[in-house]
């Protein structure tokens, strides 16, 4: 009878620790934020897909995407946005930039390259428009400004084509995440100045 009262006893203190934990749970005391909710990253819509993208600038950048059809087709067109602006002169053809980028598979948002990993961390790109990299990088940086971060999502035609390079393959679309870390003014291209090809 002792022991039939006693676990009696601890279940019901069992049930009101319980309860007193439900009830008393808070955003002070609810420990961790839930994983959706990862501090310094803001929602941006690039081309209808709805990314999370990382804001510290410090920091190499991270970028996730739900599976939604806009974030899972296959891309045609060039796309951008800017999770932070930055400040000064947009940037125009001709100009140089100094930028740190993180580059991702569009079918699995999983890197496959960022300057962020070697050293030194920056890539010249110059001069803007006619640049040796590929065409969605010479459209899709004018305008961005110093201290910016822009998201890029570059369909195959304006990236790596039919052709493909290295662990990218032919016709895949990529995303990019670029931080400009400087935008110095130059002359505008000449208009007689060939689009290059995109390279490795």
């Amino acid at each position: 009878m002792r022991t039939h009262l006693t676990r009696a006893a601890l279940a019901v203190a069992a049930l009101t620790l319980s309860g007193v934990a439900a009830c008393s749970s808070s955003p002070e005391s609810a420990g961790p934020a839930p994983t959706h909710r990862v501090p310094k990253h803001a929602a941006v819509a690039v081309g209808g897909c709805l990314m999370s993208v990382g804001t510290d600038m410090n920091a190499k950048p991270t970028l996730s995407a739900p599976d939604s059809p806009a974030c899972t087709t296959t891309p045609t067109k060039l796309a951008f946005a800017d999770p932070i602006p930055g400040t000064g002169p947009a940037a125009k053809a001709g100009d140089s930039l100094s930028v740190k980028y993180v580059g991702l598979h569009w079918t699995t948002k999983q890197q496959f390259q960022a300057s962020w990993d070697g050293s030194p961390q920056t890539f010249d790109v110059s001069p803007l428009g006619t640049a040796s990299v590929i065409p969605g990088w010479n459209e899709g940086l004018i305008g961005v400004h110093a201290g910016g971060r822009r998201v890029l999502v570059v369909p195959a035609a304006l990236a790596y084509g039919d052709a493909g390079s290295g662990e990218i393959a032919p016709n895949e679309a990529l995303i990019f995440i670029v931080d400009i870390v400087s935008v110095t003014p130059g002359a505008a291209p000449s208009p007689s100045a060939a689009t290059p090809s995109p390279t490795g």
